[in-house]
């Protein structure tokens, strides 16, 4: 079984685009979030922002994690599920079905709309600070 991680939807972001991964957890330090990088195979091609008092959390609007969020020049086109890998908490498929935020991101680099431009991500609530 692979581990949950972007890190396959990221590889398609040509390196003009901006893309980074928040630790939303006030608890998180750079031991955590780099041991957690290595685990998934996140690489330093998407730096990492670990948001204590969450005003990303608050700009972008995620309830879970893991969730993306794509933005266009013209704002968010896309908030929810990286992939189906798991349909409830502490469950899982064998792999994902469906590769949400790669579709999306394919979706916008070839300026086709994108829809839904929201799902339901499952994951661990994000709390607040």
């Amino acid at each position: 079984m692979r581990p949950r991680s972007p890190a396959s939807a990221l590889t398609i972001v040509p390196a003009v685009y901006g893309c980074f991964l928040v630790y939303p957890d006030t608890g998180a330090d750079l031991g955590a979030v780099s041991a957690h990088r290595r685990e998934y195979g996140l690489s330093a091609a998407a730096p990492a922002l670990i948001d204590r008092d969450h005003a990303l959390v608050r700009a972008v609007g995620p309830r879970v994690t893991p969730e993306a969020a794509l933005y266009s020049s013209t704002g968010r086109v896309y908030r929810g599920r990286i992939d189906d890998w798991y349909v409830d908490v502490g469950r899982s498929r064998r792999q994902a079905t469906q590769h949400d935020l790669r579709l999306r991101i394919e979706a916008a680099l070839a300026g086709r709309s994108i829809a839904p431009a929201e799902t339901e991500a499952v994951g661990c609530f994000i709390a607040n600070p």
